[in-house]
């Protein structure tokens, strides 16, 4: 990181990246942000926090561990 872009390919990040990507705050439903996920055909979810910064981010197999752990705690009571 921070080497000179001197060499091919010499695009920018700013030419390919998402101007204004889909974020979600950390109070959303999990149920909500997945929806967002699948309807979107997105593999992670930007989260961030009331003013806008990230905080984190919410991938597909975060969200089947969160599963798994459910299902398993369920399963011990």
């Amino acid at each position: 990181m921070g080497r000179s872009c001197d060499t091919p390919p010499t695009r920018k990040i700013r030419e390919v990246m998402t101007q204004v990507p889909i974020t979600v705050k950390q109070d959303t439903c999990l149920n909500d942000a997945t929806s967002i996920l699948l309807i979107r055909k997105l593999r992670r979810l930007p989260v961030v926090d009331d003013e806008g910064r990230l905080v984190g981010l919410l991938s597909r197999g975060s969200i089947v561990k969160a599963a798994l752990a459910s299902r398993k705690a369920a399963a011990n009571n």
